[in-house]
């Protein structure tokens, strides 16, 4: 059973049963494949999320409060994600992490990333083949919903990713965007395997 769980799977790009175990339940873990490196300040500073959490702790401590103005003010409305299943790009966020590791040093499409990813988790992948299914059909949920829940909503917010979109007009039509994806300089000092 010991071998069995620690040999590499071609679906993990060569990585263990074990290993993939603490990739999901405990990505930084001290047996994670994934580490974190300690950065230095000017990393930290060149993170636009932290930037803005710092903007707005500045300004909020000069005013002591912070109001939202008449012309601010915007409706609240729950908008609901539009891809099941929920799980798919946050279970095992840590393996698209180590994906990019891996692949990032090359622009690549964000389909690379999910027939990678859909490999490795087949059960969260609604359909027959990701393989074939998401690069034949650049609509496929599946393949769209990975690429913005891993890479727009999450890693280019914290500046770990460069995404290039590209937009063609083929017979009067738009097609869907493409996305070619490469890691940053920052990703590259903070993710190690």
């Amino acid at each position: 059973m010991d071998r069995q769980n620690n040999r590499p799977i071609p679906e993990f790009e060569g990585y263990s049963p074990n290993e993939m175990q603490h990739l999901i339940y405990d990505p930084f873990g001290p047996d994670s494949p994934l580490q974190l490196n300690v950065l230095e300040e000017a990393d930290y500073r060149s993170i636009p999320m932290l930037n803005l959490i710092r903007y707005l702790g500045t300004h909020l401590k000069k005013a002591g409060e912070m109001k939202l103005t008449a012309k601010g003010f915007l409706q609240v409305k729950i908008v609901a994600d539009l891809y099941e299943p929920e799980q798919a790009g946050q279970t095992g966020f840590a393996f698209s992490l180590i994906l990019l590791r891996i692949y990032g040093d090359t622009k690549r499409h964000d389909t690379f990333y999910a027939h990678k990813y859909y490999r490795a988790f087949p059960d969260l992948y609604e359909g027959e083949d990701p393989e074939t299914e998401i690069e034949e059909n650049p609509w496929n949920p599946a393949g769209r919903c990975y690429y913005i829940r891993t890479f727009e909503r999450f890693l280019q917010l914290i500046g770990l990713v460069d995404i290039e979109k590209e937009k063609k007009v083929m017979n009067e039509q738009w097609t869907p965007e493409k996305h070619h994806i490469r890691y940053t300089p920052l990703f590259n000092r903070l993710v190690s395997c």
